[in-house]
C-alpha cells in the first residue's frame, strides 16, 4: 500500500464520524432555534395580553368619567341627599320633610 491509499482509507473511515458531528451540530442548532421561537412566542403572547387588558382596563374608566362628567357635578361637599334631588325630583319632594 501507498500513501495514497491509506490517506484514501483513512478519509473514508473518517467520513461517518464528520457526518454524524455535523448531525449533532444541526440538532443543535435546531433545538436552539425551537427555544428562541418558544421564548418570542411567549414574549408577544405576553405583550398582547398586556395591552389587551390595559385597553380594557382603559375602556372601563373612561365610560365612568364619561357618565360621571354627563351627570351631576359632584365635589367634596356634596350630600347623597343632593344627588338624590338632581337624579329624581319627584321621588326627593315626595319624601316627608323630617327626612
Amino acid at each position: 500500500m501507498n500513501d495514497e491509499q491509506l490517506d484514501e482509507i483513512l478519509r473514508n473511515a473518517l467520513t461517518p464520524q464528520r457526518e454524524i458531528k455535523e448531525e449533532e451540530i444541526l440538532l443543535k442548532k435546531r433545538r436552539r432555534e425551537e427555544k428562541t421561537m418558544k421564548k418570542r412566542f411567549v414574549r408577544l403572547l405576553s405583550v398582547l395580553l398586556t395591552v389587551a387588558l390595559t385597553l380594557s382596563l382603559a375602556g372601563c374608566s373612561s365610560s365612568n368619567t364619561e357618565v360621571t362628567a354627563k351627570g351631576y357635578p359632584a365635589d367634596e361637599n356634596t350630600t347623597w341627599g343632593e344627588l338624590f334631588e338632581h337624579f329624581d325630583k319627584e321621588g326627593f319632594h315626595s319624601l316627608p320633610a323630617e327626612i
